[in-house]
């Protein structure tokens, strides 16, 4: 029979994936006893973490399985409902009479993990805890970046994509067990999405809340961490720019997030006389100017946030 894929064989389990690894984890599972379910399962979450862009916890999964209980050919159908506002009269309101291909407008309830939830719960044998151990290894401890991942780089470049990293957040809740100390944290590729011409920033996304009860949104204190973090310093960049003009320059805001004549007078001044200076400290004396205009520097009271937490 003549195929377009190379042909399989085995005598105790066979697994094709699209990713070594992820086939790897797969046949694990097969060698502790699980069946076909558990390890299709294992490595389909296995996936989401290392080839994220072709397998994403928001994306959808259409599984069709043969089930050896019922002796026949079953389907579930993991595809992501429509958003309960997504009516009719919500899309026609914003003068469209076609949902569009691509946008936030176009995006579904994701469905892939209630899929793979359900094909485990009705036809796995191991643990959840033993499925999922591997793809949570490899979040926490990483895994070699493929040609995959390069390529992906290339193709966001083509496309003309930007990209904002949340370092702050992103670091704290990776490797996290209680009583130990973390080893294993990564970020967003931000020297290799740079050199390859990507637009790349850095922002704050969470702050006092339960996935990172800290922060106040400063930038200042996002660039700090980040250049930390992301080891920005000692190179030829002027990382500055993830938090001035790039920003302003994506968001199509021209002549803002950077000083010139004639241009807004929105700026923040510091005592910091060098880089390393403003680095060294978070810069609490500072002025911010906007519209030309000193504003008020005085930090609110915490209690005066209390109405503001909920």
């Amino acid at each position: 029979m003549f195929t377009t894929r190379p042909e399989i064989k085995g005598t105790f389990g066979v697994v094709s994936t699209t990713h070594w690894i992820a086939a790897s984890v797969a046949m694990a599972s097969l060698e502790k006893g699980g069946n076909a379910f558990d390890a299709a399962t294992a490595a389909a979450f296995t996936l989401q973490v290392i080839e994220p862009n072709q397998n994403g916890l928001g994306g959808d999964v259409p599984i069709i399985f043969w089930s050896a209980k019922r002796k026949r050919v079953e389907v579930i159908c993991g595809q992501g409902p429509a958003p309960a506002g997504a009516t009719i009269a919500h899309y026609r309101s914003l003068g469209l009479e076609l949902v569009p291909g691509a946008g936030l407008l176009a995006a579904v309830v994701p469905g892939v993990f209630d899929g793979w939830m359900l094909l485990l719960r009705d036809h796995g044998t191991q643990p959840l805890r033993d499925v999922l151990g591997p793809a949570i290894h490899y979040a926490r401890h990483g895994y070699p970046v493929s040609q995959v991942m390069s390529d992906t780089i290339a193709r966001v470049a083509d496309a003309r994509l930007a990209v904002v990293s949340l370092p702050m957040c992103n670091m704290y809740l990776q490797d996290r067990t209680a009583g130990r100390t973390p080893r294993w944290r990564g970020i967003a590729p931000l020297h290799e999405l740079a050199a390859a011409g990507v637009d790349v920033m850095v922002a704050s996304d969470n702050t006092r809340d339960p996935f990172y009860a800290y922060g106040d949104l400063d930038l200042v204190e996002v660039f700090r961490e980040a250049t930390r973090i992301a080891h920005l310093d000692h190179c030829e960049r002027a990382w500055i720019g993830a938090i001035t003009t790039t920003p302003a320059q994506v968001m199509g805001l021209a002549g803002y997030g950077r000083i010139a004549v004639g241009a807004p007078a929105d700026l923040v001044i510091t005592r910091a006389r060098t880089f390393n200076e403003l680095l060294s400290r978070p810069q609490a004396d500072r002025i911010v100017v906007a519209a030309g205009r000193p504003i008020d520097t005085t930090l609110p009271d915490y209690r005066e946030l209390d109405g503001l937490m909920g």
